[in-house]
């Protein structure tokens, strides 16, 4: 359990944290997280989308016909659904690993 020392006003465990200039990494982190709008972020979360989006149009629906002409329930109506998910898993894990850099 860590313990408040009240004449600091904040916890012991970081009173241990070494004073003076911060990192050129942490600097860098600290710009682009003070803006209210972080737009890497945001254009990697279009990315994704731009991506399902187009999967789902190439596959159709019931109402919508595909836009490459699959017939439903065809071979490559099935392939393309199946894809989705790995595509997605995938982009997912890339663009992920992209935004925590």
């Amino acid at each position: 359990m860590t313990e408040v020392d009240p004449s600091a006003g904040m916890i012991n465990e970081y009173q241990s944290v070494p004073k003076g200039e911060p990192s050129e990494a942490l600097k860098a982190i600290l710009k682009e997280e003070a803006v209210n709008v972080q737009k890497k972020k945001l254009l990697y979360m279009l990315v994704q989308l731009v991506i399902m989006f187009i999967l789902k149009v190439f596959v159709g629906s019931k109402s919508k016909k595909s836009a490459i002409g699959l017939e439903p329930c065809s071979a490559g109506f099935w392939v393309l659904s199946w894809l989705y998910i790995p595509v997605c898993l995938v982009s997912s894990l890339f663009l992920g690993r992209q935004v925590l850099r």
